[in-house]
C-alpha cells in the first residue's frame, strides 16, 4: 500500500509538469460542476479512450479502445494513451505529437465510477507550451478510483483559443 501511494505522489508530480490540474483531487458531477467543466465544452472534442462497461443506445457495451464516434480526430494517431493495455486502473500514461498537424491539445477529461456506483471525474489543462508535444505524463482521477474515460481535446492552432471561444459564445447567443 505504501509503495503505490509513493507511485501515486510521484505521478502526480510528473504530471504537473506537463499538465495543470484544474480540478485537485477530482470532483462528483451529481454535486455541481467546476468552472474547467465549462471552459470544456468550448474545446473541440477529438476522441476518448474507453475502457469497461458503457450503458450506449445499443445496449450495454464492453469497450477497450478508440471510440472514436463524434470526434474530430482519430486517437491512436495523434495521441495515445497506455489504458487498453494496462486494463483496470486509477493512473494511466498519455502522449501527443501533433507537429505535423495544425491542432494542439488544450485539456483531457478522465472519468470512472467508484465503486459504491458514483462517478468521479476529473479536468486536466495542458500548459501551452506543451500543446503541440508531449512525452508520456501520468493521470489519475483520485489515486484510487478505475480509469474508466479518457477524453482528449483541443484545438485548431490556426483559429488563436480565445477567438474561437469568442466566436463559439457569440454564435450560442444568437
Amino acid at each position: 500500500m505504501k509503495k503505490l501511494l509513493l507511485l501515486i505522489l510521484c505521478s502526480a508530480t510528473v504530471a504537473r509538469a506537463q499538465l495543470i490540474d484544474l480540478t485537485p483531487g477530482g470532483f462528483n458531477p451529481d454535486e455541481g460542476l467546476p468552472p474547467a467543466f465549462f471552459e470544456l465544452q468550448t474545446q473541440t472534442f477529438f476522441d476518448e479512450a474507453a475502457h469497461g462497461w458503457f450503458d450506449l443506445p445499443e445496449g450495454t457495451t464492453y469497450l477497450n479502445g478508440w471510440v472514436s464516434r463524434y470526434g474530430e480526430l482519430d486517437g491512436g494517431v495523434f495521441f495515445f494513451t497506455n489504458l487498453f493495455r494496462i486494463g483496470d486502473s486509477p493512473s494511466a500514461s498519455i502522449w501527443w505529437d501533433f507537429r505535423q498537424t495544425d491542432n494542439g491539445m488544450t485539456m483531457i477529461n478522465v472519468w470512472g465510477p467508484k465503486p459504491d456506483g458514483t462517478i468521479r471525474e476529473h479536468i486536466y489543462g495542458v500548459q501551452r507550451n506543451k500543446m503541440r508535444r508531449t512525452p508520456p505524463v501520468v493521470i489519475t482521477l483520485d489515486g484510487m478510483t478505475i480509469i474508466q474515460s479518457i477524453a482528449f481535446y483541443g484545438t485548431d492552432q490556426r483559429i488563436p483559443h480565445r477567438t474561437r471561444q469568442a466566436i463559439l459564445l457569440r454564435d450560442f447567443a444568437r
